[in-house]
């Protein structure tokens, strides 16, 4: 099966009924095949010009198995954000004109409706495998950056490529497998970056997940020496892969989950101040206090008055 015959078979490839309405439409928004303006096909890319209509925000879970490299062209869609479930949940970053699709990582993007064109070069199975060969899965500070490509070379090349594809008389087959090549040495250029064997490496999956499962059961805040434990690391190994890994301190992660259990609490819950401090895992009501109004920029009382006021006001609007 040659590689426009496989990109044929996945797009074709239709998954499995969703539990709820809202899911269903999502199911069938991002089933929409785009329909091809223009392509160029060499040994080692696929290049193509597509659009797509999306009548309204879409949101969507996808974990891509191409290495695909694209660019938005006018009109943008703009409005869109990207998060990393697997990686970082709850954490989003901007999406940009020039993106790049890392493949076995989960990207759930929410875009705004209207008209969508892009450039997107997909890279044949076998020049993956040659980019990505002895690579590990990107930090979450490389896969904000690859969201949002600022090299202009790349930028460059991706125009030059879009000539090719456009220009039906004129392109040439020669030129576009040439520029190709170019993507190619940049996209390597710009994966090294991420190559950090020298600062200790990064936090394996098992080891991550077993962090939120430690935060997610509640109770008092883990000391950073407990979750090294749990680890199998030392502090010092747990403080170096971990921010390797997700972009942010372990006692900064920490924090953020701390303070987004006692948001909801103060949001949904008729505890005292006191109680949620206890409950979302500080030993003091005043150290709670300094560190919600760090994050958020006000007093707890002042988010629960934001939140239970808010939903005070609605609840009268639809009364």
């Amino acid at each position: 099966m040659n590689m426009m015959q496989q990109l044929a078979h996945r797009q074709s490839f239709s998954p499995a009924l969703p539990r709820s309405a809202r899911e269903a439409k999502v199911a069938r928004e991002s089933s929409v095949p785009p329909r091809v303006i223009a392509r160029i096909a060499t040994a080692d890319a696929l290049v193509q010009v597509l659009e797509w209509e999306w009548p309204e925000a879409a949101e969507h879970t996808i974990v891509e198995q191409d290495l695909m490299l694209e660019q938005l062209l006018p009109p943008f869609a703009n409005g869109a954000a990207a998060a990393f479930p697997t990686i970082a949940p709850g954490t989003n970053c901007h999406i940009g004109t020039l993106f790049l699709r890392y493949p076995g990582v989960a990207i759930k993007t929410l875009s705004q409706g209207g008209l969508t064109r892009m450039l997107r070069v997909t890279f044949s199975d076998a020049k993956k495998q040659q980019i990505l060969s002895g690579r590990h899965v990107p930090s979450l500070a490389m896969m904000q950056t690859l969201m949002n490509l600022r090299v202009e070379a790349i930028r460059t090349v991706m125009r030059l490529l879009l000539r090719e594809a456009e220009n039906a008389e004129l392109g040439s087959p020669a030129a576009g497998a040439a520029l190709v090549k170019l993507l190619e040495i940049e996209l390597v250029r710009l994966l090294d970056q991420d190559l950090e064997p020298k600062a200790g490496g990064r936090l394996a999956p098992w080891q991550f997940k077993r962090v939120r499962e430690r935060l997610e059961a509640g109770g008092m805040r883990p000391s950073v020496s407990e979750l090294a434990s749990l680890c199998g690391i030392s502090v010092r190994h747990l403080h170096r892969q971990f921010l390797n890994l997700t972009g942010v301190t372990i006692s900064d992660y920490v924090e953020t989950h701390l303070v987004g259990r006692a948001k909801t609490m103060l949001s949904t819950t008729p505890m005292t101040i006191k109680q949620i401090a206890l409950a979302a895992g500080f030993e003091h009501a005043n150290s709670f206090s300094r560190t919600f109004r760090r994050a958020t920029g006000m007093t707890p009382m002042q988010y629960r008055q934001l939140k239970t006021g808010k939903r005070e006001a609605e609840g009268e609007l639809v009364n």
